[in-house]
């Protein structure tokens, strides 16, 4: 059965236009990958926890995907899914045969939230007629997964996938392969190993990835339709010079985090101060190692306006601006 992208369109086109779109036309699944045509004429929520659009199946379903890389896998409580739309065909892996009926409409609302027009650091990668599966259910080492992004990058520093976090901290992304109709190299062939990287955009910092342990899986390696679930964490960085990065976020209204590097250990100082010079507050006082360190400031009662961070360590001195709004 041919599951690759080109193939699943044709074949939704070619259903819809046989059938009637009854939204409870029985559609059987046979146990491993199947493409299902989308019969519906309203959208249906695919997000998790409920995956409402597979309800009838849900004890059953293993993934589905559909053609941007977009997945959900209910066993982990994952989904980076849009809501199904009329004209789609999706992929859907069952653990048996089974029947599919579609559920009536409901309210469901859900965005993706790995949209490309979201990503500011990494290029997007080529999209093929096959891909892979890679959640990063936990990543430790890293303060705030939501201002991240993560790359999958083959072994010639080609970008072959991307993904950022979700507010629960967990990470899906579409690892893609190579398109065996072009005489182009596109992506990965089964067996291609790949590294993961993550960017923390509060430091403007690429950071390789360690994968702590597998779920499922057993290395970082593609293979077409594949599913790979990890935990990881991010490698120890030690900056070559002190830093002091900017606020984040920034203008903010409660609460913003900054980030400052050190090259080996030294005595720190970090306080907030208004812009006649006088010290608002003292974020940080003391000895840090080598590595990069976070604070947060609390701004409390501190009234609207801009600030000063200024941040000392031994002959080293910055400055930054953030904006408090309230």
């Amino acid at each position: 059965q041919d599951t690759s992208i080109p193939a699943l369109e044709e074949y939704f086109s070619v259903i819809s236009s046989s059938m009637e779109k009854y939204f409870d036309t029985d559609i059987p699944l046979t146990e491993g990958w199947n493409i299902a045509a989308y019969f519906p004429e309203y959208d249906l929520d695919a997000s998790s926890p409920e995956f409402y659009v597979l309800s009838s199946i849900l004890d059953n379903v293993i993934s589905a995907k559909d053609n941007h890389g977009l997945f959900m896998l209910p066993a982990f409580n994952f989904s980076n899914m849009n809501l199904w739309r009329e004209s789609q065909g999706y992929m859907i892996k069952v653990d048996q045969d089974v029947i599919l009926n579609y559920p009536v409409e409901n309210n469901g609302n859900n965005a993706n939230p790995d949209d490309n027009n979201e990503h500011r650091h990494w290029a997007a990668p080529v999209r093929t007629s096959q891909n892979m599966s890679l959640l990063i259910s936990s990543i430790s080492g890293i303060d705030i997964p939501q201002a991240c992004e993560v790359a999958s990058i083959d072994d010639n520093g080609h970008i072959v996938g991307r993904g950022r976090f979700l507010e629960n901290g967990s990470c899906g992304l579409a690892v893609w392969g190579d398109d065996t109709e072009t005489d182009l190299i596109e992506g990965l062939k089964n067996g291609d190993a790949f590294s993961l990287k993550i960017w923390d955009e509060t430091t403007d910092i690429e950071q390789s990835l360690i994968v702590e342990y597998f779920e499922t899986g057993s290395e970082l390696r593609y293979q077409k339709d594949g599913i790979i679930v990890l935990n990881a964490s991010v490698e120890s960085f030690v900056p070559s010079e002190l830093f002091l990065s900017q606020c984040y976020p920034n203008p903010f209204n409660a609460t913003t985090r900054l980030t400052f590097g050190l090259p080996e250990a030294s005595q720190v100082s970090l306080g907030i101060y208004d812009l006649s010079g006088r010290l608002v507050t003292s974020l940080v006082n003391g000895n840090y190692n080598a590595g990069t360190h976070s604070a947060l400031w609390e701004s409390g009662n501190a009234s609207t306006g801009v600030y000063l961070v200024r941040m000392e360590a031994g002959e080293f001195s910055s400055i930054r601006k953030v904006t408090l709004l309230r």
